[in-house]
């Protein structure tokens, strides 16, 4: 379309949301200023992205996390994985929880107190970070600490939220991101009952639900029995109205797909729909 005339990098967007409308972009769809845009696309065109819209990512150093759950010690193991150098800090104000943490998270500053106090999380250089995350089990005080670390100027803000009736307010602040554990189950649930309804044999091997849920973006294993989709190019198939072939795995390659794009048996196949209940890849056809 003319935005990949003017784009030519392997990125695709996805999903729009325009005015609180949401939209699955078709070959003739053009950005604006002020879309919320959701792109799919390698890591590094992405980054390309990116700085080209003014939107470089930067390296996270410094994370400072609000409430010592389960979630911020997962959280934590996975920092250090995949950048040892990144110093964390967990503030906790129950002492037998941050004994717990000390000793699974050697690397990590462990603060023994109310991270609600300001005089504390100024002694400790909390809000001194590149990323905060709340993951306490209040989401009043984390959305309250959320927005507390924007207006310190931390540039990454993500907050934990569990009762959806918050998230109309949740999505009128500036805060970066909400973490949903119990939309993130909704999710494995949903996948694994369209599984099980499934008898074609390609079923949705993962889901995830974007923009409030109006949206989905499926995984499916393209097998022989979606004959009715494999070995066409993609401008030949009538998909169905607010359907997208986002990406195609390949082996080792990835794929971001053009008109021309065939999907082949043995491809795994990301598909993004408004929510309409896709359960097979056949069912991305008209």
């Amino acid at each position: 379309g003319e935005y990949h005339r003017e784009r030519p990098e392997d990125v695709l967007i996805c999903a729009v949301e325009r005015n609180g409308v949401y939209t699955i972009p078709n070959g003739t769809f053009v950005p604006q200023a002020g879309d919320n845009v959701y792109m799919i696309g390698t890591r590094l065109e992405l980054l390309k992205m990116l700085q080209r819209m003014g939107r470089p990512l930067q390296k996270v150093k410094n994370v400072s996390i609000f409430g010592g759950s389960r979630i911020a010690m997962y959280l934590t193991w996975e920092l250090e994985k995949t950048n040892p150098n990144t110093q964390v800090r967990i503030v906790e104000r129950n002492t037998r929880k941050c004994v717990l943490l000390a000793s699974q998270l050697p690397h990590a500053m462990i603060i023994d107190g109310d991270g609600t106090d300001s005089d504390l999380l100024a002694a400790e250089n909390v809000m001194q970070a590149d990323a905060f995350v709340s993951l306490t089990d209040r989401d009043e005080e984390n959305l309250l600490m959320a927005m507390s670390a924007r207006h310190a100027g931390i540039p990454k803000v993500l907050a934990k939220m569990t009762r959806s009736n918050y998230m109309d307010i949740v999505r009128s602040t500036n805060i970066d991101s909400f973490i949903s554990p119990k939309d993130i189950v909704a999710n494995q649930i949903t996948r694994y009952v369209r599984a099980l309804a499934n008898s074609e044999g390609s079923a949705a091997e993962s889901l995830y639900q974007m923009l409030g849920g109006a949206v989905e973006a499926l995984e499916f294993q393209a097998t022989a029995a979606a004959s009715a989709v494999l070995d066409k190019p993609l401008k030949d198939l009538r998909l169905r109205n607010n359907i997208l072939v986002a990406a195609i795995a390949r082996g080792d390659e990835i794929i971001i797909p053009g008109g021309n794009t065939c999907i082949q048996e043995g491809d795994r196949v990301v598909v993004v729909s408004r929510s309409i209940g896709l359960s097979d890849l056949t069912d991305i056809l008209a």
